[in-house]
C-alpha cells in the first residue's frame, strides 16, 4: 500500500498517497507549518536540502535496473514472503518475470549497440 509519511512539528502520521493533493500549498500553509515547526523546536529542511532531495529523487526515477538488481529485489521479495507467511507468488512472479524480460531486452538491445558501434570503428 502506497503512502506518505507526514510530518507536521513533532506530529507524524502515514497517509495513503490518494489522499494527498498534488495542488501546492498556499502562503497560509507554508507560515502555520513554520510556526510550528518553530514551536516545536523542530529543524527545518534548508534550500540546499531541498534541491539535494530533488535531484535524488529525479535520479532514483531515472534508474535502470540491471539484471542483478533484480534477482536480488525477487530473492528478497520471496524470502520476506516466506518469513511473513503472506505469499502472492502468483502475481509477484508474473511481475517479476516482466521486468527480468524488459531488462534482458535492454541489455540486449545495449549489446547490440556495442557491437554496431565496434563493427563502426573498424
Amino acid at each position: 500500500q502506497l503512502g506518505l509519511r507526514l510530518k507536521f512539528g513533532k506530529n507524524e502520521k502515514l497517509e495513503k498517497i490518494d489522499k494527498i493533493s498534488n495542488h501546492r500549498f498556499t502562503a497560509d500553509e507554508l507560515g502555520r507549518w513554520k510556526t510550528q515547526m518553530r514551536d516545536d523546536r523542530e529543524r527545518m529542511i534548508t534550500p540546499t536540502e531541498c534541491v539535494n532531495r530533488l535531484q535524488a529523487t529525479k535520479r532514483a526515477q531515472q534508474h535502470t535496473y540491471k539484471p542483478e538488481e533484480i534477482a536480488e529485489m525477487v530473492r528478497k521479495r520471496q524470502l520476506a514472503a516466506t518469513q511473513t507467511g503472506r505469499r502472492n507468488l502468483a502475481s509477484t512472479r508474473i511481475k517479476l518475470k516482466n521486468e527480468i524480460l524488459a531488462c534482458k531486452d535492454r541489455v540486449e538491445e545495449a549489446h547490440a549497440a556495442e557491437q554496431a558501434a565496434e563493427r563502426g570503428d573498424r
